[in-house]
């Protein structure tokens, strides 16, 4: 089963003993959620795979049917607080199209919600911070006196005017606005965890509930004391001070920065919802030449469909008649409008993409549902979005402990300073103002509010749904954050040739016939290789058409992995084998080259030899071309330092002309590779680093599986596509160097968002819980604290976002040019001289 199966789905649809459910599922709060869920589940009996996508609100989950079902898996999330239902079985397209309009009502209720929470917090909170931390320090004296006159109107009671409005404001934060937070903490801890909501729940109520005492105990100061001031009845009056103003800006602060963060989350999934808004929702379908408009949905296959200029291609289909040009740029990358009409080479048209004109096309559709090109695109990248790298798992290690050792440190906090200053082991002045519990208190207070286990849990999903994002839209479509961990660090790059650094369109060139016409070699040769989806046979094929020659009946066809073909022509009576020289010397047979095949290989020609009854017929010569940016994505591959490799089934001789061509030395083709040649190829190299097959055929499958990333051209066979870690949608080489440069731009982002996180926790949880304090006499307050929570969460976000300013990586030798002469001045013109200059040999060959 190739990797890709496991994602999807497709390849394990079939076996009895495992199946797959998607569960769109609520209450993802925090980085803590996957880990608990993929824990709970693992343990469940007849789960064999779990996969949360935080971003996407899904969960996957491979089981056994035999043991439990769907519903059961949905009851056992619900058991663990989260709300699951079981997503529906529409097409993938359908499917993510109905998600992600869900998500993102969803997305924008809980934005409204969020900011008329922020909003009104904001709006309570404010007037108790002026009050506390300006007008009572700094306002004139009437306006203090004001504040602090006696409400209460009695002698033996004292409740100043500012603590009971205090009161009043913040009461409504703390148990109306902050309720979400109470709610996620008791579930939390019914399910024996913690999460963000429990550090937001105890910081706040621990600031909340010594306010609330401290009103108690100053409301029977004396009369003298009321103002907290001194006097020589000091040591019988409570001089505490409350701090309503901090649990109330601590909610506002954490509201606001939900608020961000969700907004900012829903512009990560922008490329997925551009690309599922493509499909057209109706259809012109034409019945005996009546037109008629219809879902969309509804078409079948074999249906004709009318697309008129302008309009969108409702599904893959050929075109049938007309003749025009269509912008599939959404799907490849590539700006430039593609010719389509009936001729076979340029018919295949996909849905989405638009007819640009000037004519109509009657299109007949091929694929619907699954098997659409955009459902695969669609597959992929949620696969990819779902997928996990190690740095992720490693962000999910720390979240699964990172609450709780946050909750120790804010106590440990609370206890040592409180124990120091009650034993007077620090000096009066450091805690006279606050008292030793207070002053221990708003430590741990500081501690439960800073510290941010969200930064950690959303560094790497939000750069890779970016990413993945970014690149489905250049036409490069990775299947999973790995892939591009992997290709971010490759060390070496393997191409194939056939196809790949080729053209994939050879033709017929040359033709050496003996004791037979030309035309009868031709005929024998396509008709053995009539059911072979190999390019060369293809070639065959075409020649034989071009030249009006009618293929023969064959029996017993077998195709021989990377040597050739053979088959009985019954028409002719005789076995005929098609082939390298290899194949057909293995057959027994005395093949015959001469200067004119040498010639043919030196051309970069590939010379296939044909025999009837293993007597030696002839041989044909195939051309295939090079790739013109072929040449252009090796250079920059040697620029950034990648060990470039091919190899190919062909001849030696054939190799190194086209290596010749493209700028490989040599020492970097093997020639004559079978496919498991191929795949001891990429082991072998694998010693020196990560490696990365480029291939396109059905030969390069066990190579592209070996590989560290398998990258496998849009245009290639079916199973090299499965097989492989990244598909490039359009047919254009160039794909490549875009993959590695994004997969490069993505981790370097996931690092750095991973670095901020980290460092932002090491750096300020200390800080908060007072390491340096005795040098700075400078505490973090909580208030601030909750700031810098909500910035942390938010400037990872906004980290990742900023990848959606990426643009491909300009191949032309200006760039060269230009990086040069910024390296080594204006007298330095081109690459070569760098490379001299840096002892690095010309063309990148690495001995």
């Amino acid at each position: 089963v190739s990797r890709v199966h496991r994602a999807t789905g497709d390849g394990d649809a079939a076996r009895p003993d495992r199946a797959e459910a998607v569960f769109v599922v609520g209450g993802l709060v925090c980085a803590a959620c996957p880990p608990r869920i993929v824990r709970a589940l693992g343990l469940t009996a007849g789960v064999l795979e779990v996969a949360v996508e935080v971003l996407l609100e899904r969960v996957r989950v491979a089981y056994d049917p035999a043991r439990l079902g769907a519903q059961d898996i949905a009851r056992k999330l619900r058991k663990l607080g989260y709300e699951a239902e079981v997503e529906g079985a529409a097409s993938a397209s359908d499917r993510a199209l109905a998600g992600e309009k869900a998500r993102r009502l969803a997305r924008e209720a809980e934005v409204r919600r969020y900011g008329r929470e922020a909003l009104l917090a904001l709006v309570l909170a404010l007037p108790i911070f002026v009050v506390v931390m300006l007008l009572k320090p700094y306002g004139p004296r009437g306006v203090v006196l004001a504040l602090e006159a006696n409400v209460l109107g009695s002698r033996r009671r004292y409740l100043a005017a500012e603590a009971l409005g205090s009161l009043l404001l913040a009461t409504p934060i703390q148990f109306w606005l902050g309720a979400r937070f109470y709610a996620g903490a008791v579930k939390a801890l019914r399910r024996g965890s913690a999460t963000m909501d429990t550090l937001v729940a105890l910081g706040t109520s621990a600031a909340y509930g010594y306010s609330c005492y401290a009103l108690g105990a100053a409301s029977h100061n004396r009369p003298c004391c009321r103002s907290h001031r001194t006097c020589a009845m000091d040591g019988h009056c409570f001089h505490g001070h409350h701090y309503f103003e901090t649990s109330a800006l601590l909610i506002a602060f954490v509201l606001l920065g939900k608020y961000l963060e969700a907004r900012a989350k829903g512009k990560t999934s922008r490329a997925l919802r551009a690309l599922l808004e493509l499909q057209p929702a109706r259809a012109v379908v034409l019945c005996d030449d009546q037109a008629e408009t219809v879902d969309a949905a509804a078409l079948r296959r074999g249906d004709v469909c009318l697309v008129a200029p302008g309009l969108a291609v409702p599904a893959d289909g050929v075109v049938v008649r007309g003749a025009s040009t269509v912008d599939e740029s959404m799907l490849t990358g590539e700006a430039r409008p593609v010719p389509k009409s009936a001729d076979p080479e340029r018919n295949a048209v996909y849905g989405g993409t638009v007819n640009l004109g000037p004519g109509a096309l009657r299109v007949q559709v091929v694929a619907v549902g699954d098997d659409a090109v955009l459902s695969r695109i669609v597959r992929l990248i949620e696969a990819a979005q779902g997928s996990k790298t190690r740095v992720e798992a490693l962000a999910d290690v720390v979240a699964r402990y990172f609450v709780l050792g946050v909750v120790v440190v804010a106590c440990v906090a609370v206890i040592v300073w409180t124990a120091l200053a009650a034993t007077r082991a620090i000096p009066r002045s450091w805690y006279e103002r606050e008292g030793p519990a207070l002053f221990g208190l708003l430590f741990g207070v500081a501690v439960l509010v800073v510290a941010c286990p969200c930064a950690l849990g959303l560094a790497t999903p939000t750069a890779v749904m970016v990413g993945t994002g970014v690149g489905a839209n250049l036409g490069v479509l990775a299947k999973g954050g790995a892939a591009l961990e992997h290709a971010a660090a490759c060390k070496v790059v393997v191409f194939d040739k056939t196809g790949t650094l080729t053209q994939g369109k050879p033709r017929v060139v040359g033709c050496q016939a003996y004791k037979m016409t030309e035309d009868d070699l031709i005929r024998a040769a396509a008709s053995c290789e009539q059911h072979s989806s190999h390019p060369l046979a293809g070639a065959l094929r075409r020649a034989a058409q071009q030249r009006g020659l009618k293929l023969l009946r064959v029996d017993d066809a077998k195709d021989v992995e990377g040597l050739g073909a053979q088959a009985n022509v019954g028409d002719l009576g005789a076995s005929v084998a098609v082939g390298s020289s290899r194949f057909l010397r293995e057959l027994g047979v005395d093949v015959v080259e001469d200067e004119t095949t040498q010639r043919w290989r030196q051309e970069a020609a590939t010379v296939v030899h044909v025999a009837f009854d293993r007597r030696f017929a002839g041989s044909i010569a195939i051309a295939d071309a090079p790739r013109p940016e072929a040449s252009l994505v090796i250079a920059w591959l040697h620029r950034q330092s990648i060990d470039v490799w091919m190899c190919t089934g062909d001849s030696s001789q054939t190799a190194d002309a086209v290596a010749l061509q493209v700028g490989l030395s040599r020492n970097r083709v093997r020639a004559g590779q079978l496919p498991r040649d191929k795949r001891d190829l990429i082991t072998e190299l694998q010693n020196d680093g990560l490696v990365v097959f480029v291939g396109d055929g059905v030969n390069d499958a066990p190579a592209l599986a070996q590989a560290d990333v398998g990258v496998a051209l849009g245009a290639g066979s079916g199973v090299a596509v499965e097989a492989a870690d990244v598909v490039l949608v359009g047919d254009d080489l160039r794909g490549v160097s875009t993959a590695l440069d994004l997969a490069r731009h993505t981790y370097n982002r996931i690092r750095l968002n991973f670095a901020w996180a980290t460092c932002y926790n090491l750096v300020l949880v200390p800080a908060a819980a007072g390491a340096f304090y005795p040098a700075t006499r400078q505490r973090l307050p909580p208030a601030a604290a909750a700031a810098c929570m909500v910035f942390s969460s938010v400037s990872v976000v906004l980290s990742s976002l900023a990848l959606r300013l990426y643009a491909p990586p300009d191949l032309s030798q200006k760039t060269g040019e230009r990086r040069c002469r910024r390296w080594f001045g204006r007298d330095a013109p081109c690459d070569e001289e760098r490379e001299s200059f840096l002892g690095t040999p010309k063309g990148g060959d690495l001995v």
